[in-house]
């Protein structure tokens, strides 16, 4: 599907009614859209370094709820639910190309566009798109997504409104959700699913799977009524490690765990940031600037020896027992209290 999409982006009526005209008309938008479903295909395929991993925990909270799949960047996980399986509204890929999608609605709802829409809620993926970080859940479904596109969509009156996060707040002091930006379209994970699905099915199946031209009903609150949405939602926090640094004393440094070093800093192979950075299947890059015995004036050498800073976005730090004295303490209260320590 995604390859589909970087051959063909551009055919048919998908790429100029999910994307709003001002996102189109952005210099390099085209290319970097070519680019965004590239680093799918990669991530998909393991080519990447994003380490992907999928697993279907139908035990997950978001299973629980109803959910189809969820991505969590920090871990670098999709979630499959059974929900996915088990949904009359959903159909493996295969079969959607065998009964031919009558509309965008039906090739939208096939397992192979849940997981594009996934995979874009991953900084990764949306890295080659200029001000984009990741994809959220703006709008679900071609007719919201539409509406997205053309400034129309109101995010207040969604059925999912303030069910996760307020993303389209009034301008006015403590209003509620309302209309959202066209430019959000660059930056919805199922307009990024629409596209390539509508690309994909349009080329499986041998002719041009239509947008339909109806308007949605309206509900009795005045709002236009979406009676094609299948709710998900991103399983993390929104923050995927890129990279990784550690500062710190001993306690950082896991002196005396496993193999420790013979420098001066003494840097156990066992400290908690290595087994942080292995909790996470390694797939990011750490820098280890702990060092036994520093105090906090040694964790400012540290910082200024810190070399990755254009990669990690995130550390972990253990300091302070040095400045308490904390060897002295350690010695004197428990492991001798009547021993004599000559001090240096």
């Amino acid at each position: 599907m995604v390859q589909a999409a970087q051959k063909n982006l551009q055919t048919g009526e998908y790429y100029d009614t999910y994307f709003a005209k001002s996102v189109r008309d952005r210099p390099n938008f085209a290319d970097e859209s070519v680019k965004v479903y590239k680093e799918v295909e990669e991530m998909l395929d393991g080519t990447s370094l994003f380490g992907l991993q999928i697993t279907c925990d139908f035990d997950h909270d978001f299973c629980k709820r109803g959910d189809l799949a969820s991505m969590n960047a920090f871990s670098k996980t999709v979630n499959i639910c059974p929900g996915i399986f088990s949904s009359t509204k959903m159909a493996p890929t295969s079969e959607r190309i065998a009964q031919i999608p009558p509309t965008i609605l039906e090739a939208h709802h096939s397992l192979s566009t849940v997981i594009v829409h996934e995979m874009t809620h991953t900084k990764r993926a949306l890295a080659p798109v200029s001000g984009a970080i990741i994809a959220r859940d703006y709008a679900y479904g071609w007719e919201a997504c539409k509406a997205l596109a053309d400034g129309t969509f109101d995010w207040g009156c969604s059925d999912y409104a303030n069910k996760t996060k307020t993303l389209c707040p009034d301008p006015t002091p403590d209003g509620p959700d309302g209309q959202c930006s066209a430019e959000l379209s660059a930056a919805n994970a199922d307009n990024w699913a629409m596209v390539a699905a509508g690309i994909y099915f349009s080329q499986k199946c041998k002719r041009i799977i239509p947008i339909p031209t109806t308007s949605p009903s309206t509900a009795d609150s005045g709002c236009p009524k979406y009676d094609d949405v299948i709710i998900d939602e991103n399983g993390g926090d929104d923050f995927e490690p890129t990279g990784m640094v550690s500062f710190g004393d001993s306690f950082a440094a896991g002196m005396g765990t496993e193999k420790t070093t013979t420098s001066s800093c003494r840097v156990g192979s066992n400290n908690y940031g290595t087994l942080l950075n292995k909790y996470l299947r390694e797939v990011i890059p750490i820098e280890k600037n702990m060092c036994s015995g520093d105090t906090t004036t040694g964790l400012e050498r540290q910082i200024k020896e810190w070399k990755s800073t254009s990669t990690a976005n995130f550390a972990t730090l253990t300091m302070g027992g040095n400045d308490l004295g904390f060897s002295d303490i350690a010695w004197y209260c428990i492991v001798s209290r009547t021993v004599y320590r000559r001090r240096k």
